[in-house]
């Protein structure tokens, strides 16, 4: 029974230190991690704009920081949107998911894609869409490795009427490989104004496509979707003036 206690002991003691040790690489790798994404002073900004929107989003007192986002923030918040997924994110999750329950619960999960678009899109549906920013999330959109690249298109989109000087990224973008992105794309090309042969030209070209949801989305002023993906509804509050 002494043997059988002491080594249960040991074993506790073992797996005390294996998930100390995680611990501690895992907070070393999260200050090499904030060490390298320090980024420009435009990222700094951007990180400062998301953390007080939020911040006065729980509040419930005013849905805008009472400081303007310069548009080298809005770009940085842009390139946050559709930066690739890290490949750090898998080996985080790994280190995470093999720590005892009780530690894991103190570890954050790798702010991964999907979680930069939860953090960003409220904010991107509401900055106001001048051209600039509308083409730097056209462009983002044409990598094929960029993370949200349909929610980019969405956003660059979403005001209406949406210039004919993009027309030649969403012509690019009509042919991307993701079926969600060419939707988007159907929306936005519907959108633009004024209309004429080459717009029509690409609409015909988008009414033809072989997926369904790209076709009615050409058709109809109620697109479907081609993914499950959804947006947070936006907010009813105006966004300050620029």
């Amino acid at each position: 029974m002494n043997g059988t206690g002491s080594s249960q002991e040991t074993g506790g003691v073992r797996r005390r230190r294996i998930g100390g040790l995680l611990v501690l690489l895992l907070l070393a790798l999260a200050g090499l991690l904030a060490a390298l994404n320090r980024g420009s002073s435009a990222e700094r900004e951007a990180t400062r704009w998301i953390r007080d929107y939020h911040r006065l989003a729980v509040q419930g007192t005013s849905p805008w920081p009472d400081w303007a986002l310069s548009y080298p923030g809005q770009l940085a918040l842009v390139r946050r949107l559709t930066r690739p997924e890290s490949r750090i994110a898998g080996l985080w999750d790994f280190l995470r998911g093999v720590l005892p329950p009780g530690i894991r619960k103190s570890v954050p999960r790798y702010p991964g894609a999907r979680q930069r678009l939860q953090q960003t899109a409220p904010i991107l549906i509401q900055i106001p869409k001048m051209p600039a920013i509308r083409r730097a999330l056209l462009e983002s959109a044409l990598d094929p490795r960029g993370a949200n690249r349909r929610f980019a298109v969405q956003f660059a989109c979403m005001d209406t009427p949406v210039p004919r000087a993009l027309l030649p990224l969403l012509d690019q973008l009509a042919g991307d490989a993701d079926a969600a992105v060419r939707v988007q794309v159907a929306v936005g090309v519907r959108h633009v104004e004024p209309r004429d042969p080459t717009v029509d030209r690409l609409l015909g070209r988008l009414q033809s496509d072989q997926v369904s949801a790209v076709r009615e989305a050409a058709r109809s002023a109620y697109p479907s979707d081609a993914s499950d993906a959804s947006l947070p509804p936006p907010s009813s509050h105006a966004a300050p003036s620029r």
